[in-house]
């Protein structure tokens, strides 16, 4: 398999192949699924905590920022409907409403990269840190 993931990417000029980990990019958080609902509004939405992806890793920044709560754009309900509009058989989706809680995928194996022939500084150069009273 490795030798047929080195082919493709070589065929193709790829430096890497995504991974196929179920994530979300969001502003504040990066890629991550890792998440909670800790509560519902009045109209339907949720309310969502997430916190970093665990699996990867961050600048320290992540350390203070703490974790980021949003509140989606529209209802449950309202997003069914829409794909409902959309031509989609929304019973496929009758159990969307159980999704409350949720973790980042690891990393399959194969999307290891290998060791580095040299090393990585500790120092970060391009980041101040405010002291936060």
């Amino acid at each position: 398999m490795i030798d047929k993931i080195n082919d493709l990417k070589s065929r193709t000029g790829l430096p890497f192949l995504a991974t196929d980990r179920n994530v979300l990019n969001l502003p504040g958080v990066g890629k991550s699924l890792t998440y909670r609902v800790i509560g519902i509004t009045r109209y339907g939405r949720r309310i969502l905590e997430f916190d970093h992806d665990g699996t990867r890793v961050h600048s320290p920044i992540i350390n203070q920022m703490g974790k980021v709560v949003i509140i989606e754009s529209k209802s449950i309900n309202e997003y069914i409907d829409q794909l409902k509009n959309m031509g989609e058989d929304v019973s496929e989706y009758s159990d969307l409403y159980g999704y409350s809680i949720g973790e980042t995928e690891e990393r399959m194996p194969i999307y290891e990269y290998p060791e580095y022939e040299f090393e990585v500084t500790e120092n970060i150069t391009n980041l101040e840190l405010d002291e936060v009273a």
